[in-house]
């Protein structure tokens, strides 16, 4: 059983049970064992327990006393080689998270060129400045190199054989390949790294890899369809301490939100991630979350406070070391410049996501740098391929992932639009708030569609209008208002949370007047408006005669589409207006007793025919 307690007399400190703490992840008892001070010089294990004291120090964030403590034993001991390769990439890892880029890139080339020119070298020396090299180059956005560095230093650590090693180098090289679009080769290595850890008992680093895989998963479309839910699921497992994981996720969870048209339930992910992020200061996760803001704002229609934004942000990175995040910059600075120029179509050519333009997208679109990047690696990039290359054909794929963000894109629908777009099919229908894109299917008729535009314009609509334009009928209170009034039932029920935007008063009913009705549906017409309602009381005075006020909408449905010489019997009515043969039976007899048609035949024979005017 693990103890608890150091076993520490005259400063002999339990060495074995120290080192078993520092791989599993247990900082804090380590930095609760040897303190925070220098250790005595002339203890025997000075070296190892030193370097244990600052990488504790380094993973807990307390950089200056790791520094302090690195500094003076280097002028107050004769430091080994290993000693002091092992405790600058440590302190080279510090660095790189208070992004001190510059720094971090001093001590790790000093690891490098101290020791390269010696003859022999120990496998350990050699894996931590092979380590280094590698997380430097991939934080510098140099995914080959980091591959290429870390696949040296996890040879090194198989020399080694301590399982702690091997699981940093195969961490780096799954996030290196992943970068890249080697994806599944990356997901393996990060998940060969996972069962390391869970052998090794480190929680710490088992966490870490197990949010990397959730969240390279989400970002390159490995099961779309299960992406939100493993998000939340995976923020709901880390602890309240564990504040980096937390907002790396809630970044990850408002992109893919963004991507199905939830741009408010994105913002208000990014608000819960907020404080989070700006505890913790790392530059490059505040860098995201203003990205992901300027991306909200866009959407709404607000170019020019999300340019205001993009521009402010660009100042807190690295030109040289935030290749990746500045490539998402770039890419919705010129989205936007150019939407307010009015080449909005052209852009999206070149990138119908936003800023979700990483380096592998950026290379795979523009610089043609991975041409045998392999079909099925990236799920999500191939959709957005498939976006900026076939617009409205990427329509089936979109609806099959519930992307729906994509679909103002894919219809070159303008951003920020409030309003309705009856397709880009039959029976589609989209609404558009802002950031937020709505898609339904369902029980979208053409008579639905008819009313829409019909209320699109801004003057109320009487009931005698619409009941007219929709079905052609000479209203009648008593026949049409229980059919007009389910028809807007469905309407409001279609726009679920935006039923509101169906106004009524005395006049009729209207859109709201702020509301934009956009169709591309060529068997609906967008119809002229029609305010006066004098022009519409003649129209419907062209109508049949009163008596036709009686009929059912079957009976009118059918007057009005049948021509003179076109001849129909009981059967083909029963299946034109799915009846019953006795309904169809008394349907036609009324007509022909009204001297709508005429009858020809007797019994099964019988036909009836459209009177001749």
């Amino acid at each position: 059983m693990m103890r608890n307690v150091v076993i520490k007399k005259s400063n002999i400190y339990d060495v074995a049970y120290l080192s078993d703490c520092f791989f599993k992840g247990k900082y804090n008892l380590v930095v609760e064992q040897v303190g925070r001070e220098l250790l005595l010089i002339k203890n025997p294990d000075f070296e190892f327990l030193t370097i244990l004291q600052i990488g504790s120090l380094i993973f807990l964030g307390d950089f200056a006393e790791a520094k302090s403590i690195f500094e003076q034993s280097f002028t107050k001991h004769n430091p080994s080689d290993l000693f002091i390769c092992r405790c600058r990439f440590y302190l080279g890892i510090g660095y790189i998270r208070r992004s001190a880029y510059r720094d971090a890139a001093s001590i790790f080339a000093a690891n490098l060129i101290d020791f390269r020119q010696k003859s022999k070298l120990s496998a350990e020396i050699t894996y931590y400045i092979f380590q280094g090299i590698s997380f430097f180059r991939f934080f510098k956005g140099q995914y080959q190199q980091s591959i290429k560095f870390a696949q040296k230093a996890f040879e090194a650590a198989l020399k080694l054989r301590i399982t702690y090693t091997q699981i940093l180098s195969l961490d780096l090289l799954g996030h290196s390949l992943c970068q890249i679009g080697q994806v599944r080769r990356g997901t393996f290595e990060l998940e060969k790294a996972i069962q390391l850890a869970e052998q090794l008992g480190n929680g710490g680093i088992l966490t870490a890899l197990q949010i990397s895989l959730i969240k390279y998963k989400a970002q390159f479309g490995h099961d779309m369809k299960n992406t939100i839910q493993n998000l939340h699921d995976a923020i709901l497992s880390l602890k309240p301490q564990d504040t980096y994981s937390k907002a790396e996720l809630y970044l990850e969870l408002s992109r893919q939100l963004i991507l199905r048209g939830k741009g408010k339930e994105a913002q208000a992910q990014l608000e819960i991630a907020s404080p989070l992020i700006y505890n913790h200061q790392n530059k490059r996760q505040s860098a995201l979350f203003n990205l992901r803001f300027a991306d909200l704002l866009f959407l709404k229609g607000e170019s020019m406070a999300a340019l205001a934004l993009i521009q402010s942000l660009r100042y807190n990175l690295d030109q040289k070391m935030d290749r990746a995040i500045l490539c998402q910059v770039d890419g919705l600075e010129k989205k936007i410049k150019s939407d307010s120029n009015g080449s909005n179509q052209n852009l999206n050519k070149i990138n119908p996501s936003f800023t979700f333009v990483d380096s592998r997208i950026q290379h795979r679109l523009v610089k043609k740098k991975l041409p045998s990047i392999r079909i099925g690696e990236d799920p999500l990039g191939d959709i957005l391929d498939q976006v900026a290359n076939s617009g409205i054909d990427a329509i089936d794929v979109i609806k099959e992932f519930n992307l729906f963000g994509l679909l103002p894109a894919a219809l070159n629908i303008p951003r920020g639009l409030k309003g309705i777009y009856l397709g880009p099919t039959r029976n589609d229908l989209i609404i558009l708030d802002g950031s937020d894109v709505y898609y339904t299917k369902k029980g979208i008729t053409a008579p639905l569609k008819k009313l829409i535009l019909l209320l699109a314009n801004h003057d109320f609509k009487t009931k005698e209008f619409l009941v007219h334009q929709i079905w052609s009928y000479q209203y009648n209170p008593l026949v049409h208002d229980s059919t007009l009034y389910a028809l807007i039932g469905k309407l409001r029920k279609s726009l679920d949370i935006h039923c509101s935007w169906i106004e009524w008063s005395n006049e009729g009913y209207r859109l709201s007047p702020n509301i934009q009705v956009l169709t591309t549906i060529n068997e609906i017409k967008p119809l002229k408006e029609v305010v006066n309602t004098n022009i519409a009381k003649k129209v419907l005075k062209n109508i049949q005669s009163k008596s036709i006020e009686d009929f059912n909408i079957r009976q009118l449905r059918f007057i009005k589409q049948i021509k003179v010489g076109e001849y129909i019997n009981v059967r083909d009515y029963m299946k034109k207006y799915h009846v019953c043969s006795m309904t169809a039976f008394r349907d036609l007899a009324a007509l022909h007793r009204r001297g709508y048609l005429i009858r020809i035949g007797k019994g099964r024979a019988t036909v009836y025919a459209a009177k001749a005017p």
